[in-house]
C-alpha cells in the first residue's frame, strides 16, 4: 500500500498538459488507454517512460453540477490490459457518485479526515457507512 501511495505521487508531479487525466477531463465519456506505449498521446509521457511504467489507463471525467470539469476517477496499472464493457460501466457509475458526493458538499470544513458534506470521517479504503453507522465492505465490479 505505501508503495501505491509513493507511486501516486510521483504521478501526480507531473505538468499537467502530460497528465493522463488532464486528457480525460477534455472530452466527454470514458478514455481508456490499453497500452500507453502503443498510444502516441502518451508514449513519451515521463509518467510511461519513468519509473512509475505506466501502461493501462481507464478514466473518467468528473464534472460539477455545473458541468465544469473537476477532475477524473481513474485506474492505472503496469501491465496492459483491456477494460471489458461491465468495468467500464461500474467505472462510470463510481464516477457519478463521486460527482453526486461532490455536488452535496456543503462548504467549508470539508477536508482531511471529513466526508464531502461534512458528514463526520471519511471511511478508510473500500468502506462505507451501513446501517447503524457501521462501515461495510463495496463490491466494485473491478476485479482485473
Amino acid at each position: 500500500m505505501a508503495q501505491g501511495q509513493r507511486r501516486l505521487r510521483r504521478l501526480r508531479r507531473g505538468a499537467r498538459s502530460e497528465a493522463f487525466c488532464h486528457h480525460t477531463i477534455q472530452r466527454p465519456g470514458t478514455t481508456v488507454v490499453p497500452d500507453a506505449t502503443q498510444d502516441d498521446r502518451f508514449a513519451a509521457n515521463p509518467a510511461v517512460v519513468g519509473d512509475l511504467r505506466v501502461r493501462f489507463y481507464a478514466g473518467e471525467p468528473l464534472r460539477a453540477p455545473g458541468g465544469e470539469p473537476v477532475g477524473a476517477l481513474c485506474i492505472v496499472d503496469t501491465e496492459p490490459r483491456e477494460l471489458t464493457t461491465s468495468q467500464e460501466a461500474v467505472l462510470r457509475e463510481m464516477a457519478r457518485i463521486v460527482e453526486h458526493e461532490l455536488a452535496a458538499d456543503d462548504g467549508p470544513g470539508v477536508g482531511a479526515g471529513r466526508r464531502v458534506g461534512g458528514r463526520g470521517p471519511r471511511p478508510r479504503g473500500g468502506t462505507r457507512q451501513g446501517a447503524g453507522g457501521q462501515p461495510t465492505r463495496m463490491k466494485t465490479g473491478l476485479e482485473m
